[in-house]
């Protein structure tokens, strides 16, 4: 699926400037989960 194609479908934003760093998606990951208490299955 393209980009577009997610954001349509799952109703979310997406968000990027540059190459994906797996580091920095898993610190963010981290902190979302972290203030919810659980991990919505968008953000998985």
């Amino acid at each position: 699926m393209s980009p577009v194609e997610v954001m349509n479908r799952h109703h979310l934003a997406i968000v990027a400037h540059g190459l994906a760093n797996p580091q920095e998606v898993q610190n963010f990951q981290a902190k979302v989960v972290a203030g919810l208490g659980y991990c919505p299955p968008s953000l998985v």
